[in-house]
């Protein structure tokens, strides 16, 4: 069976490395990943995918805000 739901990235369960990651955004990081994610993935982006890209390509993510991964990692 296939299920899909909108959820906000402050509500997703992230997990390993992405849970890692994922905590270091403040919610206002986390609003505008989402608005960018929404503009990149219309018809929505599967939990495994978006995981990874907070696990895998913190260095993109990290643009989206106007941070570094050292500033992120730093907090």
């Amino acid at each position: 069976m296939f299920i899909t739901s909108h959820i906000n990235l402050k509500a997703f369960n992230f997990w390993s490395g992405g849970a890692d990651t994922a905590k270091r955004f403040s919610l206002h990081e986390l609003t505008i990943i989402e608005d960018i994610l929404d503009d990149l993935y219309p018809d929505g982006i599967n939990d495994v995918q978006l995981n990874d890209l907070f696990w895998f390509d913190d260095e993109i993510l990290c643009d989206w805000v106007g941070i570094t991964t050292d500033e992120l990692y730093e907090r």
